[in-house]
């Protein structure tokens, strides 16, 4: 069983090799991240001032902040936070988003109705103003953060599920099911929903990437992780005005979002490519 699924994993990577190499960056991102107390040098809030804005060295790979604090810690534990709301935020979008596209796709009438005209309504904002809105009613913080970025994603699995559940509801085998006297709650969550993992697990890898973009765009802005707890945005807030004179600030915490979101970008392009029998080959 072990050498069946190594032989397939071993075949999709040949068969989308920027996928496997987005899935590898994820997983080292995430090892660091899961890890960062063994693999930090010192605490990410420790301040020392007498080396504030040192340029990197043996001491201090990617250098030190302007509190002279290490940016390699700050980095590590600063991707916890970033990995930690970017997926915590997807995940409650997807459940809601998916509930809600089921609903809407399945009753119809009024029920669809009101459900779209808040999707729509969501939809009418840019992903980021409407994060800020949210934010900006319920307070800066870390939980108010992922829960407007939460809120911000779900109309495009609301969307997307429901378009699919219409189009599954005309199938045989749930008019077989309707037929025999089915729940209709039993039809949408045993019938329609496994017919629409492969959406759901696309549209959740692409969803990732722009979470972990939008908290760190939050954090950036200062409404999203509290000093002196570490996140790349608020990493990339703190290294901003010393670009000149010590660029390594924002230089780590700038690659660090940009690779993450590359890599979940290209693993959520391979699923696509792998599950849509017109982009398979």
């Amino acid at each position: 069983m072990i050498a069946a699924r190594i032989r397939a994993a071993g075949s999709l990577a040949r068969l989308h090799p920027a996928g496997a190499v987005g899935a590898i960056v994820l997983l080292v991102i995430a090892f660091g991240a899961v890890f960062a107390p063994m693999l930090a040098i010192e605490s990410p809030e420790k301040q020392q001032i007498a080396i504030s804005l040192q340029a990197p060295s043996v001491a201090h790979p990617f250098g030190t902040d302007d509190l002279g604090r290490d940016v390699w810690s700050r980095l590590l534990y600063g991707g916890q936070v970033s990995l930690g709301v970017g997926f915590v935020s997807t995940i409650l979008a997807t459940v809601v988003g998916v509930v809600g596209g089921l609903i809407s796709g399945y009753a119809g009438k009024w029920v669809d109705g009101a459900i779209m005209r808040a999707t729509d309504v969501l939809l009418a904002f840019p992903t980021l103003i409407l994060a800020v809105a949210i934010v900006g009613v319920l307070g800066p913080d870390l939980v108010n953060a992922t829960i407007a970025i939460a809120i911000a994603t779900l109309p495009r699995f609301t969307r997307i599920i429901r378009a699919e559940t219409i189009r599954l509801r005309a199938a045989e085998f749930v008019e077989a099911a309707v037929s025999v006297g089915v729940p209709g709650r039993r039809i949408m969550f045993r019938h329609i929903l496994p017919n629409t993992a492969g959406l759901i697990v696309v549209q959740f890898a692409l969803s990732v990437a722009a979470s972990i973009l939008s908290e760190a765009s939050l954090s950036f802005l200062g409404l999203g992780v509290r000093p002196p707890t570490p996140s790349w945005g608020s990493m990339l807030r703190a290294g901003y005005p010393f670009l000149a004179l010590a660029p390594w600030i924002s230089i780590a915490s700038g690659l660090a979002v940009s690779v993450t979101v590359l890599a979940s970008t290209l693993v959520g392009d391979a699923i696509r490519d792998h599950l849509d029998p017109r982009l398979r080959h």
